[in-house]
């Protein structure tokens, strides 16, 4: 008789346990594979929006440099058309070789109230029209002329220093002593509530140089606004605001007409791929017609949309 094998001499127990280590390995590198794939299909996935951003930024900033062609074609010759005028509805063009559209818009500072102004009573009546009544839009102007204004007192005469960082409303909030450089510094004007200087931005602006506002390029509704501030001032009537009015029931002395000096250009280029990129800038003309100034270039947080009921859409 033939003596079987001791146990752990088995060979068909080890060729179990080889199996079953073949497989372990198996799953794990299979496992590894699959997250390497996923990460590596991440990864190109990433590099492909990045360019693509890239690839609309570039266009957008093309967008740009063909609107200031434009201006810069039209101001030493009158009868040339342009194609970007400013307040006129933004126009969307065709890149080359399918790359994409821009749709760009020219808008005219001179529209918007300059914060850094002396026209204290169209500061006063564009606050007031806020609805907040008089007494608070005073205090609103009176913050205003204290942060940009040189000297180290406040409207009522009180040294500036006295009021402590502790008792102001944002304790990033200062007197400057400077005019504004940018519209964003509302938010440090103390006592100026940021909801307040959220929803006034649009309609003020620190490149115009203008102690009025032309009406022709003003954004929708700061006419209104105005007009509303004069009627609820306590300053209108005999004497007052009132004395000379337009016919939209805003003063003469609050109106300007534009240089078109001061302009804002937007492109917006969205490329096949769904990419999406908004240059918006701010250039003044020289007045000696020899060239521009950039004063602003940024990424705008929107996009401006192309004319309703546009179909046909030219190359650019």
């Amino acid at each position: 008789m033939r003596e079987r094998p001791p146990a752990d001499l088995d060979p068909g127990k080890d060729g179990g346990f080889v199996l079953l280590a073949v497989l372990l390995v198996s799953l794990i590198l299979i496992a590894t594979a699959s997250a390497l794939t996923h990460a590596v299909r991440g990864r190109i996935g990433l590099v492909a929006a990045v360019a693509s951003s890239a690839e609309a930024e570039a266009l957008a900033d093309a967008g740009f440099t063909l609107a200031m062609l434009d201006i810069e074609d039209a101001r030493g010759n009158s009868q040339v058309e342009r194609r970007f005028p400013a307040g006129a509805p933004p126009l969307t063009c065709a890149a080359p070789d399918g790359k994409g559209t821009l749709t760009i818009a020219v808008r005219d500072e001179a529209g918007k109230i300059n914060i850094n102004s002396k026209n204290e009573p169209l500061l006063l009546a564009f606050l007031n029209g806020l609805g907040i009544g008089q007494d608070a839009s005073q205090a609103l102007l009176d913050g205003l002329l204290d942060y940009r204004d040189a000297d180290a007192l406040t409207r009522d005469g009180a040294p500036e220093a006295n009021l402590t960082l502790a008792s102001l409303a944002d304790p990033g909030a200062g007197f400057k002593n400077r005019p504004f450089d940018v519209i964003e510094e509302l938010a440090q004007v103390p006592g100026f509530p940021r909801a307040a200087a959220d929803r006034v931005r649009p309609y003020l602006t620190v490149y115009s140089d203008l102690d009025g506002f032309d009406v022709a390029h003003a954004p929708p509704g700061l006419r209104e606004m105005v007009a509303d501030g004069v009627a609820r001032s306590a300053f209108s009537g005999a004497g007052g605001w009132s004395s000379s009015h337009s016919a939209d029931g805003i003063p003469q002395a609050f109106l300007a007409r534009s240089t078109q000096r001061a302009l804002t250009i937007v492109a917006t280029a969205s490329l096949p791929s769904g990419a999406r990129f908004t240059r918006e800038a701010v250039v003044k003309i020289s007045t000696s017609g020899d060239g521009y100034v950039v004063r602003r270039w940024l990424q705008a947080p929107y996009a401006i949309a192309p004319p309703v009921g546009e179909t046909v859409v030219p190359p650019c």
